[in-house]
């Protein structure tokens, strides 16, 4: 009997020695995100950008924001006329952002979500009326 009172005691003090306390959690996992490459074509966009994005001080300096999408479509020419649609009405620069697997046509860059905001009544009185704000990375 005290053999047996004897293992049981060892077996109990084994398992609060031994016993792993570490858990598994998915929020401690950080994903950095992906530098991509900026594509300019001047001949359809007509401009070259201010920044010089080769230099990697210029292309990692990004911040959460707001921007104003005029559309989602997965239709690429669609897209496109959108944009040429909006270049023609705005000074602002106009984005096709391709997530898969809509193309997204985004307008301005702000911090704050009032400026995002007015800048999407301005287009709504421009005759954008399915405009809506959404957050997104942008550069300053």
């Amino acid at each position: 009997m005290k053999i047996f009172k004897l293992i049981i005691q060892i077996s109990v003090i084994s398992t609060y020695l031994f016993s792993q306390s570490w858990q598994f959690s998915a929020d401690s996992l950080i994903e950095k995100e992906p530098i991509l490459p900026m594509v300019i074509n001047p001949f359809l966009d007509g401009v070259i950008p201010d920044k010089d994005y080769s230099n990697p001080e210029n292309a990692n300096k990004k911040y959460n924001g707001f921007r104003v999408q005029l559309i989602s479509t997965k239709d690429v020419q669609q897209a496109e006329l959108m944009r040429f649609r909006a270049m023609s009405k705005l000074e602002n620069p106009v984005q096709v952002i391709f997530e898969a697997p809509n193309y997204k046509v985004r307008v301005g860059s702000f911090i704050n979500r009032n400026k995002a905001d007015q800048f999407r009544d301005y287009l709504f009185n421009l005759g954008f009326q399915q405009a809506w704000v959404v957050r997104a990375r942008i550069n300053q």
